[in-house]
């Protein structure tokens, strides 16, 4: 039986563009020590980078953009969240089209005091 730990990878970087190269990369070494192949790491790199524009383009408060990684498996989840407060959050007509084309699952959310995103990626073969 394996006890292999799988640990979660916190960042809080600054709520702007030139912070999107951190959180990229974060990603993409989970994704690489999961075998995702290049075309999955690039998927991941793409659709965690457009959430995170997306987070950053609404007027909210919060001068942080917080994310978490994690690894399921053959699979990468991340979580994005802003502080501030929207009624109501959407992507937008064209981000879906994006996001459905590389990931298996996302979603904005709205929570009390913040609204995120979250995303999920399965290794194919996985």
């Amino acid at each position: 039986m394996s006890t292999e730990l799988h640990p979660t990878i916190r960042l809080s970087v600054p709520a702007d563009t030139a912070s999107l190269q951190i959180v990229r990369l974060n990603v993409a070494a989970v994704a690489g020590g999961l075998d995702f192949d290049v075309d999955e790491v690039d998927d991941l790199k793409l659709a965690v980078e457009e959430l995170s524009a997306w987070l950053l383009g609404l007027p909210l408060t919060g001068d942080r953009l917080d994310i978490e990684i994690d690894q399921h498996g053959a699979e990468v989840r991340v979580e994005g969240r802003r502080t501030g407060e929207a009624d109501e959050v959407s992507l937008g007509d064209y981000l879906p089209v994006i996001l459905e084309a590389v990931l298996d699952d996302f979603a904005a959310e709205t929570h009390v005091g913040s609204v995120g995103f979250r995303m999920q990626k399965q290794r194919s073969g996985g």
